[in-house]
């Protein structure tokens, strides 16, 4: 059975306001498909239910909105821009509060279990706010922090920066260890669904694995030429989905054997595989291109 089903969601975008798509997100309930992005020099965040249709978009920061995330229950969504904010809206994309938290572009944002954000900065920073805006505490590392992410069971958080560096941290924020995964610039992290692992991609290729104290488990050459710009685990299994500049989105078993390869539309004129999103039941993964085109795979 073909993974690639039906045609695509948005292609480009269609009427549909918007430049440019860096990041996607399923809700919580596996209902809508949350993308963030640019229309020109507006930061904007979109929704869409699952079947394709939009359903609006909203913002109201500066060009581009690096990522948009929702809170646990699916009630907010939180969105980190260029111009230094974070801006936190109802699920419909009503705006509760805009914060200015750095001089500095802010590259990712999550929501914590309590509440508070979770906040990567081209600065190096990573640090915790309250839903207010007050910091609660800050760790500095070389480069940009470009990702963050938090475990399942709530009790660890961590980092990614471009010297190549994961940092990991305790659920207050206290930073317990930093380890190097080989030098290259990390696009993405994730931890495993048991909490034990973190998956990161590269930006010389590679998706790779690593226990919590920093032991390489795996390392997967991801694509054939270029960059891996995202790297996620399938739910409710330990399979690896891997998206690739070079437009192809790639299948891997937790061993790191490869199960299957799709060459996305747009690949052959030079479109890459910019962001990837399963949905809860790990049924169906959604892809954002950098032609601007939504595609289900399924």
């Amino acid at each position: 059975m073909p993974l690639f089903s039906g045609d695509p969601l948005i292609d480009p975008f269609g009427s549909f306001p918007g430049t440019g798509i860096n990041h996607i997100k399923v809700s919580p309930d596996g209902s809508r498909l949350l993308a963030a992005g640019s229309n020109g020099g507006a930061g904007i965040a979109a929704l869409f239910n699952t079947s394709g249709e939009a359903l609006g978009s909203f913002g109201d920061q500066l060009a581009p909105v690096f990522t948009a995330n929702y809170s646990g229950d699916g009630n907010h969504i939180v969105t980190a821009a260029y111009d230094g904010s974070v801006a936190q809206w109802t699920s419909d994309g009503a705006l509760i509060r805009k914060s200015g938290l750095e001089q500095a572009a802010l590259c990712d944002a999550e929501y914590l279990r309590n509440g508070n954000l979770l906040v990567a900065s081209d600065n190096g920073s990573t640090s915790i706010w309250t839903s207010r805006g007050k910091e609660q505490s800050t760790f500095l590392s070389d480069g940009t922090t470009r990702a963050v992410t938090t475990a399942a069971d709530g009790k660890r958080l961590a980092s990614a920066s471009d010297s190549g560096n994961v940092h990991l941290f305790n659920s207050d924020g206290e930073h317990i260890r930093s380890f190097e995964t080989g030098g290259a610039r990390i696009n993405s992290l994730r931890f495993s669904e048991n909490s034990k692992r973190i998956l990161i991609s590269t930006y010389n290729g590679f998706a790779k694995v690593f226990t919590l104290k920093g032991v390489k488990k795996l390392a997967i050459r991801a694509t054939d030429d270029g960059i891996t710009n995202q790297a996620t685990y399938r739910p409710g299994s330990n399979q690896i989905a891997t998206a690739g500049a070079d437009g192809f989105v790639r299948f891997w078993s937790a061993r790191g054997e490869a199960l299957n390869t799709v060459a996305m539309p747009g690949s052959s004129s030079g479109a890459g595989a910019q962001s990837l999103a399963f949905a809860p039941d790990g049924e169906q993964l959604f892809v954002a291109m950098t032609d601007r085109s939504l595609w289900e795979l399924s």
